[in-house]
């Protein structure tokens, strides 16, 4: 067996009205060749990756007419530069959040055999486990797993406001509407932290090729943030809502010496 370990880590800001939205990215790759295997195993993970609509952790606009901006979607793409290779497992899958998401993507291998597959996997024999398990909170926060054969794809969706209690689909959502909140004039609701403060990513995935690979390939991030101001007003006892949006695009590329992990 040879395997390689390639860790990245980038930071970037974005200014959004009088905010400062942060991109904190971390992750790690294992390339891992046999000669028993025959195929070429490439593991993913975003483990420690943040986002922030604010650096500080505060938006610009946080009262019962205006909140703004806070993040509202997030979506996650990786992908290699080669057809050669296909997602062969990926996760997190589709969830509604909790305080503690375990996001898990690994493969057992029979070595024996010459065999793979999910774990856990009895009786593999002369056997070896390959991927990544980790755990942050996503308290208020949905994943939806869109990976396609070639790409692991995951959007992150804002899904409550007001403390947990109210469901959020749409930026409108913010208000109120509750027989209390009738009294209060339609107050916007609480945003979630996380939707301002360092959101934690948990994505993970091996890509694995169809004839064991030598050759060098470019692993491709590619991450959308979408933020949204929203503002609540009267005209003549009738609410109306008005928002902005803002997207952010962000795309890094790592270069995999896949060609340097040659198996004893």
């Amino acid at each position: 067996m040879a395997q390689k370990n390639v860790t990245f880590n980038d930071f970037q800001e974005l200014v959004i009205d009088r905010q400062k939205a942060a991109l904190r990215l971390n992750g790690g790759v294992t390339i891992t060749n046999f000669k028993k295997i025959p195929n070429t195993f490439i593991s993913v993970g975003l483990s420690g990756t943040t986002v922030a609509a604010d650096h500080n952790g505060e938006m610009t606009y946080d009262s019962d007419d205006k909140k703004g901006y806070y993040l509202d979607r997030f979506e996650v793409n990786v992908l290699l530069d080669s057809p050669d290779y296909y997602v062969s497992t990926d996760a997190p899958t589709t969830t509604m959040g909790s305080g503690a998401t375990t996001s898990s993507a690994q493969l057992a291998l029979n070595l024996s055999a010459g065999t793979f597959g999910p774990v856990p996997t009895t009786g593999i024999g002369e056997g070896v486990a390959i991927g990544e398990s980790f755990t942050a909170n996503l308290t208020d926060w949905r994943v939806e797993n869109h990976s396609e054969n070639n790409a692991v794809r995951h959007v992150y969706y804002m899904a409550a406001c007001g403390g947990g209690a109210h469901a959020y689909n749409r930026p409108e959502d913010l208000v109120d509407t509750s027989f209390e909140g009738g009294f209060k004039g339609a107050p916007l609701l609480a945003v979630p932290h996380l939707s301002i403060a360092n959101m934690p990513l948990i994505d993970t995935g091996i890509f694995v090729s169809r004839e064991q690979q030598l050759s060098d390939v470019t692993l491709r991030i590619v991450m959308r943030a979408h933020f949204v101001y929203v503002e609540k007003t009267f005209e003549l006892f009738v609410v109306k809502i008005d928002t902005k949006g803002r997207t952010w695009t962000y795309e890094y590329d790592v270069k995999l010496p896949v060609s340097q992990v040659v198996p004893d």
